[in-house]
């Protein structure tokens, strides 16, 4: 039942996601396997990153791809990112750059930072998109408000330079 996954998700995967295992051995992974076997896509996510990275386990793109997609077809944006990261490498698949565009449109239309400063890159340099400034400002602006540097930094060098918006010196100054 999801709520019984969702209890094993929260009781295993902190000590899991820092070692891989727990102090006497695998129950906290057995937990996490449980919880990402019933639908928690947290769970199925801190797995896929798991076996990318080779933390407690075999490192394994084939089976960190598994994991990651079935966390990214809920919705969770770092797993959407992480897929559009898997398609553009290449890693665990064969490298498809539209499969990871469409990876990185969702993940960055679901709030995820970094994936809307590279949706912004995309447009402003027309790279598997049309060329549109407009739209690359739109994508710096809401990674921007998220924090993200390179992000504030190009849409504050749009501002000062009239790039897709109107030329205003205070606002690329509040961005720089």
């Amino acid at each position: 039942d999801s709520g019984y996954a969702l209890a094993s998700y929260a009781a295993g995967i902190l000590p899991c996601y820092v070692t891989g295992f727990s102090d006497d051995g695998f129950p906290v992974m057995a937990d996490l396997l449980r919880a990402a076997n019933g639908g928690v896509a947290a769970a199925q996510y801190a797995l896929g990153r798991l076996y990318r990275d080779g933390a407690g386990v075999p490192q394994d793109y084939v089976a960190s791809l598994h994991w990651t997609a079935l966390a990214a077809e809920q919705g969770l944006p770092e797993a959407e990112f992480t897929m559009a990261r898997f398609a553009a490498l290449g890693l665990g698949m064969q490298r498809d750059g539209q499969w990871a565009l469409m990876w990185m449109d969702r993940a960055a239309h679901h709030g995820q930072a970094q994936a809307q400063f590279l949706m912004g890159l995309a447009y402003l340099f027309g790279d598997g998109v049309e060329e549109d400034v407009m739209v690359a400002a739109s994508w710096f602006y809401r990674a921007g408000l998220q924090g993200q540097r390179n992000a504030q930094v190009y849409l504050g060098y749009m501002y000062a330079n009239g790039i897709g918006v109107e030329p205003n010196r205070e606002r690329a100054a509040l961005w720089l």
